[in-house]
């Protein structure tokens, strides 16, 4: 999972990062994902390529990426990430409340549809980033260079 922080326009402090611990600042390249419908029952396509920066809805929100372990070699999506991203569906308006959620697969953008729409999953930005020049790292989808997978929580890829 990847935490992004948006600029913001005061600190609240260090208690709100974890008793004491100073906010991490990190520069995250600005990757590529592919998306589909926002739709799940439009179908698959139109296509849009969209931009990490893109995915933050205004000015001063954060942003929560999850990985879902799902593609390249990982030929079905991990059960505890099915599990958590069933949660994030049922949750998702209160999330967005407060920050911006997507859910990230190296999965091609049809595979993780279907597996969100037999999921019934209507609630999540689904994103892929298995396309070749997508720019994610390996280790920033719980992958490995040989394409298994590893689990992993971050403040930034």
């Amino acid at each position: 999972m990847w935490v992004v922080p948006s600029s913001r326009p005061h600190d609240p402090g260090p208690q709100a990062y974890g008793g004491g611990a100073e906010p991490i600042e990190a520069v995250v390249d600005d990757y590529v994902f592919e998306e589909g419908p926002a739709d799940l029952e439009a179908g698959d396509t139109p296509v849009r390529t969209v931009r990490l920066g893109e995915l933050f809805t205004r000015p001063g929100r954060d942003l929560v990426v999850y990985h879902l372990m799902y593609g390249k070699k990982q030929t079905e999506p991990c059960p505890m990430c099915t599990m958590r991203c069933d949660g994030f569906n049922g949750v998702a308006r209160h999330i967005a409340q407060n920050v911006d959620l997507a859910i990230v697969a190296a999965a091609d953008l049809p595979a993780l549809r279907a597996h969100a729409r037999n999921r019934k999953r209507t609630n999540l930005r689904l994103l892929s980033a298995g396309a070749a020049g997508s720019g994610v790292p390996h280790s920033a989808t719980s992958g490995t260079a040989s394409g298994g997978t590893s689990s992993l929580i971050t403040g930034a890829p």
